[in-house]
């Protein structure tokens, strides 16, 4: 993906590449499903695939093809962006930004 060395925000503020990736990836958390919002949230929780597949009775190969789909759907490249994401996602539904 090509970026512009900044991008605006609403109040003037310029982002950088990492910033406006961050909240490129937030505004694409809804397009995922419920099953993987679940695997997204326990990612960012920092359990490996064998603990959220203990934890939502699912095997480790389908926790992995979860995690693949939500990387791709979110355009992260790591389970650690993916962990990013998914901590600033939890803050913002809690009211924080």
């Amino acid at each position: 993906m090509d970026w512009p060395d900044q991008r605006l925000t609403r109040d003037g503020q310029t982002l950088t590449r990492d910033e406006q990736a961050l909240v490129d990836a937030l505004c694409r958390v809804k397009k995922l499903t419920p099953r993987e919002r679940e695997v997204f949230n326990l990612l960012g929780l920092g359990l490996s695939n064998r603990l959220i597949g203990w934890r939502l009775e699912l095997s480790e190969p389908r926790v992995k093809a979860h995690v693949t789909r939500i990387l791709n759907k979110l355009d992260l490249q790591s389970r650690t962006q993916a962990a990013i994401v998914a901590f600033a996602s939890r803050r913002q539904q809690e009211g924080f930004e």
